[in-house]
């Protein structure tokens, strides 16, 4: 019904690693604008269509994947049917479409190419925050360590020929959690080299927790909607996540997401700053806050197709 009034026409598409906050803010969104949530479809474990893909799947911009073409249309177009994808859907009738993903950074840029219409909005947390959240949920579906995305033969010769070698130099030393902060420098550098500036809106994890409000306003103003009587659902600002842990949840609003700082070691910090300044990133936060020149450093890093692979 809701497709054949063209309810569907008017898609977000909010993106970002695992652990990030993008549920939370996903729920914030579609509450905010009415819209009917799709959870995670591009879920290669969980969602049979996607079967066969890796987690973290890449495509380069300008390539063909007509199997994947086809799944994601039938995503964008709300055609999509699974219990686990609908788990967040509330009501009947919707305004648009908000699809919630954390396995699409490293197609993003290729999706949007073939459905310009959609838009993508991107979640950013701490990778700190990020990776220690990921250790203790190793039973999770994760990329544990940057040698998975290296066998990936196609994103390694484009985007990692030259960090080959200090990725496995990485990954021998044997720290999960370093391994993490490695896995969220390559999709979070990947991502920003294949949009151009203004072609993706970034929203921290950090912000939403300091001022929802505001960062939501800025979400609205980049789908082009008019934040007048558009409030965040105020039962929404308290509800834990899914698959969040109560605890963690009070424990990361308390200190506004900056409770990473007192577990992990100052050795940790220094090699995974490098692992960040390696592909450009390290400015992106500065001691646990979102840099005010975020989006700038960000946009920097986009490769246009006539000086770079995409």
């Amino acid at each position: 019904m809701n497709r054949a009034l063209g309810r569907f026409e008017d898609v977000v598409w909010v993106i970002g690693d695992g652990r990030s906050g993008s549920s939370w803010f996903a729920d914030l969104l579609a509450g905010t604008l009415g819209y009917r949530q799709l959870y995670e479809p591009f879920h290669p474990y969980m969602v049979e269509q996607f079967h066969g893909f890796a987690l973290n799947q890449y495509q380069a911009r300008g390539s063909s994947n007509e199997r994947l073409r086809e799944e994601l249309a039938r995503v964008f177009e709300g055609r999509i049917n699974h219990p686990r994808v609908n788990s967040r859907a509330e009501g009947l009738l919707f305004d648009g479409l908000v699809v919630k993903d954390v396995f699409a950074s490293l197609f993003a840029a290729w999706a949007i190419e073939n459905f310009p219409a959609v838009k993508p909005v991107l979640i950013l947390r701490n990778p700190f925050a990020v990776a220690l959240s990921k250790s203790r949920h190793a039973n999770y579906a994760w990329n544990r360590g940057p040698g998975e995305l290296l066998q990936q033969s196609e994103l390694a010769e484009r985007h990692l020929r030259d960090d080959a070698g200090f990725l496995r130099e990485i990954e021998e030393r044997g720290d999960p959690l370093l391994n993490h902060v490695a896995v969220w420098a390559i999709l979070h550098a990947v991502l920003f080299r294949q949009f151009a500036p203004g072609e993706l809106h970034i929203a921290t994890y950090e912000g939403a927790l300091r001022d929802p409000d505001a960062e939501m306003q800025a979400a609205l103003a980049f789908l082009g909607k008019d934040s007048d009587g558009l409030k965040i659902p105020a039962r929404l600002l308290g509800r834990t996540a899914l698959h969040s842990e109560e605890s963690s949840v009070r424990a990361a609003r308390e200190t506004q997401g900056g409770g990473w700082k007192s577990q992990i070691t100052s050795e940790q910090v220094w090699a995974g700053n490098l692992i960040l300044a390696r592909f450009g990133l390290d400015g992106l936060y500065v001691d646990d806050e979102p840099s005010p020149d975020l989006t700038r450093i960000a946009a920097s890093l986009w490769r246009p197709p006539s000086e770079g692979q995409a």
